[in-house]
């Protein structure tokens, strides 16, 4: 996040508390993987493309496991932060 949106990084330092900015970088970070897959390729490999990454997240919400470091440090945020689900929840059914 740092790199790809500073503006953004610099503002979520400035105004959540220190304790929370690793969780909102982490959503952040699988919120941004998913608009890339979105936004790379053929209409067809965008949505197979999106399919598996949306199926990956939603069985490691499901199960509590993931199946790399993205999806184990989404994995812990939802784990430590349970109200931010629905974020990434209504994320994956409007992207």
């Amino acid at each position: 996040m740092a790199r790809f949106r500073r503006a953004s990084y610099v503002a979520a330092r400035l105004l959540l508390p220190p304790y929370l900015v690793p969780h909102v970088v982490a959503a952040t970070a699988v919120m941004h993987h998913g608009d890339n897959l979105l936004d790379t390729g053929t209409r067809a490999q965008r949505a197979a493309a999106w399919a598996s990454w949306e199926g990956r997240v939603r069985r490691a919400l499901q199960t509590g496991v993931g199946d790399d470091p993205l999806m184990r440090t989404l994995v812990h945020t939802m784990e430590t932060y349970p109200r931010l689900r629905g974020v990434v929840e209504a994320y994956l059914s409007t992207a």
